[in-house]
């Protein structure tokens, strides 16, 4: 079991970027192209070490990790900030309005 802030502290010493969605090209609040896949992507430096230093941090994300309920209450505060800065993105919500009125049943 890794602590979170230590594993996000070795995430960005070890990496040039990392991240998560659903399905390619999803984002916080819409899944992307085969949504049905997980993907988890680490951009690791151009170095033998640092490639085997990333595989094994992908590990510890992917098995090692915990979620306690304050980090889950902290992520779910971000997920709500989130939708504060979307909801002042006029084509995000020109999208969802079109949505809404296509596959809107009745």
């Amino acid at each position: 079991e890794v602590p979170y802030e230590q594993l996000v502290t070795e995430l960005q010493e070890k990496s040039v970027n990392y991240g998560n969605s659903l399905g390619v090209g999803g984002g916080n609040f819409s899944c992307g192209a085969f949504s049905q896949v997980a993907m988890f992507t680490l951009k690791a430096r151009n170095t033998p070490e640092s490639y085997q230093s990333a595989v094994g941090l992908l590990r510890d994300v992917l098995i090692s990790s915990k979620f306690d309920a304050e980090r889950l209450r902290v992520a779910a505060k971000n997920l709500v900030a989130d939708v504060s800065e979307m909801k002042r993105e006029g084509e995000v919500i020109a999208q969802a309005l079109l949505r809404e009125k296509i596959y809107r049943e009745g």
